[in-house]
């Protein structure tokens, strides 16, 4: 009898191994979302940044006030509802010009996703046809791309970044969104060497695989090959680059804004809120804390999406 069951239970498995095998095999992105959703420090990290994308969204829909609106009933600097002598009016107290300190904090959600997710896109696109053509084309083009990659990359980021905004600030471009334009276009100007540079590896090293030189030898045309296998082949770096390129220019903006260099003083902004009560740390340091606080949770969330896009993606945890 245990010969008999051992049998049955042999035949089963190789009945449901060959079910298995039959079925459509997963690739490579269906593989890399189901070991990420299983990552749960990166499905804390999506659903937090859904969150805060929501929350930009809907600001005006559930800010108690306008940002800008300094109430002349109201006292500046009032503390928060958990300190004493707040104002019931206002949780989160109120800043120096007697401004919602909570309505502040929720349209500062819409400045930091904008300055992280738009440059970002910029780069990308920059990124991905320098890199293409260069690492596709070869010869003088790459020759001639790389040089000019090289001559941007050798110039300070930061550097620029400050110059640029101390000499636009207070023109027509410079007012733009509140700042946003030029603070978009500085991050772009310079961001996106690094970006081409891992493209053209990329592709540099996926144009040499068998699948290209037999598209070749059937006759398929150079823009088909590129879109349809080079490019696809290539996204898996580019995606986990993006993830870890939103929180660097998140803190950027922060930092330029701390520095009275970022965005409009009209805008509200973390980092600006941040420059703003930094004078009155030592009496109400929860004027900082609580813009610093909200910095430091966007950035870390990206890290752990990036972190699980990283070694979802890694071809080693597939074995």
């Amino acid at each position: 009898m245990a010969v008999v069951g051992q049998a049955t239970t042999r035949d089963r498995d190789v009945t449901t191994l060959a079910g298995e095998l039959r079925g459509k095999p997963r690739g490579l992105w269906s593989d890399a979302w189901r070991r990420l959703r299983h990552n749960r420090a990166a499905t804390a990290g999506v659903i937090y940044i859904v969150l805060i994308c929501l929350l930009a969204v809907v600001a005006p829909l559930i800010a108690p006030d306008n940002p800008n609106y300094a109430s002349p009933t109201a006292q500046s600097n009032t503390p928060p509802i958990w300190s004493a002598g707040h104002d019931t009016r206002y949780l989160l107290g109120t800043d120096e010009l007697a401004r919602d300190e909570l309505s502040r904090l929720i349209y500062g959600t819409r400045v930091s996703m904008a300055v992280g997710i738009v440059p970002i896109a910029i780069i990308t696109v920059v990124g991905l046809l320098v890199g293409l053509t260069a690492g596709w084309a070869g010869g003088w083009i790459d020759n001639v791309l790389m040089r000019l990659v090289d001559a941007v990359y050798a110039f300070p980021a930061f550097l620029f970044f400050i110059v640029l905004a101390t000499v636009l600030r207070d023109t027509g471009f410079g007012r733009l969104l509140g700042g946003l334009v030029m603070l978009f276009t500085a991050f772009a100007i310079v961001g996106w060497t690094d970006m081409s540079r891992l493209v053209r590896s990329q592709v540099l090293s996926v144009k040499q695989r068998e699948y290209i030189e037999a598209a070749r030898a059937i006759g398929a045309p150079t823009w088909r090959i590129v879109m349809k296998h080079v490019l696809p082949n290539s996204l898996a770096p580019v995606i986990v680059a993006i993830a870890f390129g939103v929180p660097s220019y998140i803190l950027a903006e922060a930092s330029l804004s701390f520095l009275g260099l970022g965005v409009q003083a009209s805008v509200p902004s973390w980092g600006s809120m941040v420059f703003d009560g930094f004078p009155a740390i030592l009496g109400q340091p929860a004027f900082v804390i609580m813009p610093s606080l909200l910095i430091a949770l966007i950035m870390l969330a990206f890290t752990f999406l990036g972190d699980g896009v990283r070694d979802a993606l890694d071809p080693q945890a597939m074995q």
